[in-house]
């Protein structure tokens, strides 16, 4: 027997025990109760047969006022009055006295009526208490005990249909125990027979990481490279920028002393303008100038092409990883593809996986890198 059918029945005997306790507490106050009516029988006795005396002297008393309604002395008053009003002052006087006593026996009438009545309810409630007690003494069932014993049949009948469904609930249990254990051993089963394969998987997976680590160190170191080139190109393009002030101040200092020299030789320069010669100041200044905005116009083309050089190898750098990163992704797709984990259902999984023979060393992926240096990267799965 389970434990929820223990604490059922243990509840149903508690609850049993507690109405029958109960039941013997209202036959022991049911008990108390008949004493106590036995005294109260007694005085209502002694109450109604004081309430019938009232009664009978009331009936007389009211007989004899129905009979002499008027005394004799105001009878003999009556008849020596000789004044009408003062006759039927006397008459009013006597009719308002009659009435009220009247209304006072009317009063006393009802009022013994009233205990009368009380007097039958308390006979009649005693009378059921003496059968009840006298129906227990006789061994026989009162009410109470026949309300508390279909109580307890009907408590019987829950407590029948309770345990059929304990019953039924306790099948249901056993057989879904049944199904659990059966799965159990199904999946015992389907981890023996797959267990090579996840561990080939699995190993599968371990050599894929090992790979790409070595691929992220090939990209690092060559990332690296290409860095220390950018920092080549940079330092030459700085060298240029100081070529290029330095010629540019000594431009601007050249064109000074031209306009200086001007300046100085002004009307020499107008006499001797109209034979110059190569060999004059003039020309030799001219010819300086020229030369200084065409090493400016060069060191500025140079700036252009080292700025060109080093956005065009940041460019390929980027075409690079990039084609890198979707061939590692392509790749990594296609692998988990092939080597796709089985499924919780042992009939979508096929447990003859191999690796492709043609190929020992697994996938290979190659990239070319095109940098001050022509490079190869390989990658091997």
């Amino acid at each position: 027997m389970s434990a929820y059918e223990d604490a059922f029945i243990a509840e149903a005997e508690a609850l049993s025990n507690k109405l029958i306790a109960e039941g013997d507490a209202r036959l022991a106050s049911a008990t108390a109760r008949l004493s106590h009516c036995h005294k109260r029988v007694k005085k209502t006795e002694g109450i109604h047969r004081n309430d019938q005396e009232h009664f009978r002297k009331a009936e007389l008393a009211l007989e004899k006022h129905k009979v002499s309604i008027v005394a004799p002395h105001i009878l003999a008053a009556y008849e020596k009055l000789p004044s009408v009003e003062l006759k039927l002052k006397i008459a009013e006087f006597e009719h308002q006295r009659k009435t009220d006593e009247y209304q006072r026996l009317q009063a006393k009438h009802l009022d013994a009526s009233k205990s009368e009545i009380r007097l039958k309810k308390a006979n009649k409630q005693l009378t059921n208490t003496v059968e009840t007690l006298t129906a227990q003494l006789e061994g026989k069932s009162s009410p109470q005990e026949q309300t508390l014993q279909n109580e307890n049949d009907e408590l019987k009948k829950k407590l029948d249909l309770l345990q059929a469904q304990l019953d039924s609930k306790t099948k249901e249990c056993d057989a879904k125990d049944q199904a659990v254990e059966d799965l159990r051993e199904e999946f015992g089963a389907y981890q023996s027979v797959y267990e090579d394969t996840w561990s080939h998987r699995h190993d599968g997976c371990n050599e894929l990481a090992a790979a790409l680590e070595e691929q992220c160190e090939v990209l690092q170191n060559n990332f690296e490279a290409l860095q220390g080139i950018n920092n080549t190109l940079e330092g030459n393009l700085n060298t240029l920028h100081h070529k290029l002030n330095s010629a540019a101040k000594e431009r601007d200092n050249l064109q000074e002393r031209y306009k200086e020299s001007i300046k100085a030789h002004k009307m020499e320069l107008e006499d001797l303008d109209t034979f110059e010669c190569e060999g004059s100041s003039g020309f030799h200044l001219e010819r300086a100038l020229c030369i200084s905005r065409a090493s400016e116009v060069q060191a500025l083309q140079l700036v252009d092409q080292v700025n060109h050089d080093r956005m065009v190898a940041w460019n390929q750098l980027h075409e690079h990883q990039t084609r890198l990163s979707q061939e590692n992704y392509a790749s990594v797709g296609a692998w988990v593809a092939a080597r796709q984990a089985p499924s919780l259902s042992p009939t979508l999984v096929s447990p003859d996986f191999k690796p492709s023979e043609g190929d020992e060393n697994g996938w290979k992926i190659t990239g070319d890198c095109d940098l001050s240096e022509s490079s190869s990267v390989e990658f091997h799965l």
